[in-house]
C-alpha cells in the first residue's frame, strides 16, 4: 500500500489520484506500511539535459509529485562554463548569453538542441495551457529576440507561466 498521507487516530489519507485524498479506517495503524513516493521515482528519471527529457505528463501519475521536487531541489540546467555555439541569424552570428541566466532564474540552456526551456512550466503547466510548448518541448533559439521573448513568455501575473511559479 502507497500514498499514505498521515495516521490520525484510526484512519489513514489515502491518495486517490488527481481527485484528492480521501480517509481510509484501519485496526492497527502502527502496522501500516508506508512506501513513500520518492522512491518510485529513479535517479535515471531526472535528465539534466532539458532538450532531453520527455514530458513530465508521461510518467505515471503516482511519480509526478517526487520528479517535480527533484528536478526543483537540482534547479534550472544552466552550464555557465559552456562554450555556446553561433547561429547565423538575420546576416549576423549570434549565441545564447550567459547573463540570461542571471535574469531568467528560471531558463534552463540544453547542450544537446542549443535551445532553452523554462523549468517552471516544464515541471507544472498541464496539457491544456495557453501560450504554446516552445518552452517546455520545442525549445527556443532566436537568440536575437531572447530577452523580448522571455520577458513575453513570463507575461502578465495571471499569465501561463505565472501560474506555473
Amino acid at each position: 500500500m502507497y500514498g499514505i498521507k498521515q495516521v490520525h487516530r484510526m484512519y489513514v489519507w489515502l491518495a486517490t489520484g488527481p481527485g484528492g485524498l480521501k480517509p481510509i479506517w484501519i485496526l492497527a495503524p502502527e502496522k501500516v506500511a508506508f512506501v513513500e513516493k520518492e522512491s518510485l521515482a529513479s535517479d535515471d528519471d531526472i535528465i539534466g539535459d532539458p532538450g532531453l527529457r520527455k514530458p513530465i505528463d508521461s510518467y505515471p501519475f503516482e511519480i509526478r509529485d517526487s520528479l517535480r521536487r527533484r528536478y526543483l531541489a537540482k534547479g534550472p540546467c544552466q552550464p555557465v562554463g559552456h562554450e555556446f555555439p553561433f547561429t547565423f541569424i538575420r546576416e549576423k552570428n549570434r549565441r545564447f548569453q550567459v547573463a540570461w541566466f542571471k535574469d531568467y532564474e528560471w531558463l534552463e540552456y540544453s547542450v544537446s538542441k542549443d535551445k532553452v526551456y523554462c523549468l517552471y512550466c516544464y515541471l507544472f503547466a498541464n496539457n491544456n495551457r495557453s501560450g504554446g510548448n516552445v518552452f517546455t518541448e520545442i525549445g527556443f533559439n532566436n537568440w536575437k529576440d531572447g530577452r523580448r521573448a522571455f520577458v513575453n513568455h513570463e507575461g502578465s501575473p495571471g499569465s501561463s507561466h505565472s501560474g506555473c511559479r
